[in-house]
């Protein structure tokens, strides 16, 4: 337990405390952009017209390279290379609220009373938290630490890891 503020200060500025505590705040952000990508890859998918299939027009060209890919080709790899991103960028943000999740699994009540006030309605004054806990600001503030440095061991367990033997099989 942390003993007073200056301490949980000290520990917020950790990189991976921080960025737990982003991924907190954009939750449901992230859920409703999965939703957004879902449909677009959709779309892409289902849009089968190329320009490049237009009508042909014939007048006396010169060669000037040895490119021989058409114009659908070129299409057709380009909505490719839109796809694989917009697939790729899903997973990542599958696999965010998978680690979300999977630590919110493992809060007491008073961890998933924080994450509802705090991180999905987004309301940072710990007064109306403790109004509904009945806790003062120092418990708040380390239920919040506690939250989150739990999360982190449980989003990401290799993070234990690190300076042990076991670190090597990380790489």
């Amino acid at each position: 337990m942390i003993e007073n503020i200056e301490d949980i200060e000290e520990v917020e500025d950790d990189p991976l405390f921080r960025q737990v505590e982003a991924m907190f705040y954009n939750y449901e952000d992230t859920k409703e952009e999965i939703k957004n990508l879902e449909e677009e890859i959709e779309f892409i998918e289902e849009d089968y017209e190329y320009r490049g299939c237009g009508a042909i027009e014939y007048s006396e060209k010169v060669q000037k390279s040895c490119n021989i890919e058409s114009s659908v080709e070129i299409e057709v790899m380009q909505k490719m290379k839109i796809l694989e991103n917009l697939k790729k960028l899903k997973r990542k943000k599958e696999r965010d609220i998978k680690r979300i999740e999977r630590a919110k699994r493992n809060f007491n009540h008073e961890e998933k009373e924080m994450f509802k006030i705090r991180y999905t309605l987004k309301i940072k004054d710990w007064t109306m938290y403790a109004e509904k806990i009945n806790v003062g600001r120092d418990k708040y503030y380390n239920i919040r630490y506690r939250m989150i440095k739990k999360s982190i061991n449980t989003m990401y367990p290799h993070h234990n890891m690190k300076d042990t033997p076991m670190e090597k099989f990380l790489a």
